[in-house]
């Protein structure tokens, strides 16, 4: 079973050139979990993980963190969701739209595994 969030959007400073540093810009994400529990078999909301956390985090972080890199915002969510939530896996795509010329978007995608 996965779960998680498509399209989700963010406004924040992210990136490497100075006008990038300086002014928000639009970033979007999918992220996906494979929790560590099958709540949904027995329709157990104590034990669900909640999709209200995943855009928490994501939003959070991206706010706050200022980073030069989508990569390495892909690892900080992916580390934070991993530690906080019961889950054994997450997948994150970021996406930065209007990087490029000619070009619908720049992105980057993670997958971690949970260490035991």
């Amino acid at each position: 079973m996965k779960i998680g969030i498509k399209d989700f959007r963010v406004q924040c400073i992210i990136g490497c050139l100075p006008e990038e540093e300086e002014a928000e810009q639009e970033i979007q994400f999918d992220i996906e979990v494979t929790p560590r529990h099958s709540h949904a078999k027995e329709d157990r909301i104590d034990e669900a993980v909640n999709y209200l956390s995943l855009k928490e985090s994501a939003e959070e972080i991206a706010k706050r963190g200022k980073f030069r890199l989508i990569e390495s915002l892909a690892y900080a969510i992916a580390d934070d969701l991993l530690d906080k939530l019961p889950i054994s896996s997450v997948s994150i795509e970021i996406r930065k739209p209007a990087v490029l010329t000619g070009a619908a978007y720049a992105y980057a995608s993670l997958q971690k595994e949970a260490e035991n």
